[in-house]
């Protein structure tokens, strides 16, 4: 009689875990995953015991089951997630903060990134082989959009791809049609912040918030508007909009002047609503030079509360509004592998707080209006 071979690495399956365990192969598929919503940590680590005292190798029977899913008819798991993101912005402490909430969750996912530099996915930019052929290829699982401008087309362009067709897409920072998406309530954040700034007695206000922008900011001036409302001010009048554009350094020291000269022509306006503190605190630089005190000549505010204005102390003085980037981004991904676990799971829009942060850089005008 011939003696049967041991089993080789190739052999291990994931039924010859679960025998060993006595688990059914779908909780030793949760335990190699780590997945502790439907798996306790004690089976996790019994499972990955038993899986490395067998020698089990996942990867030597990747290939071949993802063909024979593929061939069934079922969507086949990649562990791999397209992140479509502003990579340029990375420096700016508003992106990485979203950045290491992404990754931080990712992590603990068990699923790896591919970026998509999604600043070059605009109007102009209409070529559709610059998509990664992996997305083309139907080699990642779902995507992460993160571009307030221009998220609604290339979650289009992700559907066109028939390898990517309708796997699932949440949106971050915005709302976008046929996905799910991670907001900031910057609605009410706003709205605190504008009654902050009438409570002290400002009544004429410098910003730069288009009506058509994008979304989080056209949700901040529709509260400005309503407060100011509430006060019978008329934000035509009492709102003044002034373009601001700040994204190449070139620009920056023009366009702070430009600010700074108008402020110094209209003496009635009184704070100065940055969209971000980043902003708020180029201008700062800029009224400094042109010794415009802060709060003293003209209040100033941020909103995200992720840099801010230091003193030699460190200790920040800029009001602001805080958005939760991190716990945003780590709830994206979340929701993210919710869809991808749960293909028939509904779109939805989870919403996070935003916080109302008093510092020194606001203070009553000298001259109430």
């Amino acid at each position: 009689m011939q003696k049967r071979k041991p089993a080789t690495t190739s052999t291990i399956t994931l039924r010859m875990i679960a025998e060993r365990c006595q688990l059914s192969v779908a909780a030793v598929s949760q335990a190699l995953r780590h997945d502790r919503r439907f798996v306790s940590e004690q089976t996790i680590a019994r499972v990955q015991a038993m899986a490395h005292e067998l020698g089990y190798n996942p990867s030597l029977g990747t290939s071949a089951r993802r063909l024979r899913q593929s061939r069934s008819g079922i969507l086949v798991r990649n562990e791999l997630i397209a992140l479509a993101f502003p990579l340029r912005e990375v420096q700016r402490a508003y992106f990485a903060s979203l950045l290491v909430g992404i990754e931080e969750e990712m992590s603990a996912a068990h699923y790896a990134m591919l970026t998509i530099n999604s600043r070059h996915v605009s109007p102009a930019a209409a070529d559709e082989h610059q998509l990664p052929g992996v997305v083309a290829r139907g080699e990642v699982d779902g995507a992460l959009i993160v571009n307030p401008s221009y998220g609604q087309m290339l979650a289009q362009r992700l559907r066109r791809e028939p390898g990517f067709a309708h796997r699932p897409i949440v949106s971050l920072l915005a709302p976008c049609d046929g996905c799910s998406a991670v907001l900031a309530d910057d609605y009410t954040g706003a709205y605190a912040l504008m009654r902050h700034l009438l409570a002290q007695g400002h009544r004429y206000f410098l910003h730069f918030y288009e009506a058509t922008g994008v979304h989080p900011h056209v949700m901040r001036l529709a509260a400005y508007q309503h407060a100011c409302r509430e006060q019978r001010l008329d934000p035509a009048r009492h709102l003044i909009f002034q373009p601001l554009r700040l994204h190449t350094a070139d620009v920056i020291f023009a366009e702070c002047q430009r600010v700074v000269e108008f402020l110094q022509r209209h003496p009635e306006v009184t704070a100065v609503l940055a969209p971000h503190d980043y902003t708020a605190r180029l201008l700062y630089d800029a009224f400094a030079q042109a010794g415009l005190r802060v709060p003293e000549d003209v209040s100033l505010c941020g909103f995200d509360d992720v840099e801010g204005i230091r003193t030699p102390n460190a200790d920040n003085l800029l009001t602001t509004v805080q958005v939760p980037l991190e716990a945003m981004g780590r709830a994206a991904v979340h929701l993210l592998v919710q869809h991808i676990d749960h293909p028939d799971r509904s779109q939805e829009t989870v919403t996070l707080p935003t916080t109302l942060v008093v510092r020194q850089s606001t203070a009553p005008p000298r001259v109430p209006r």
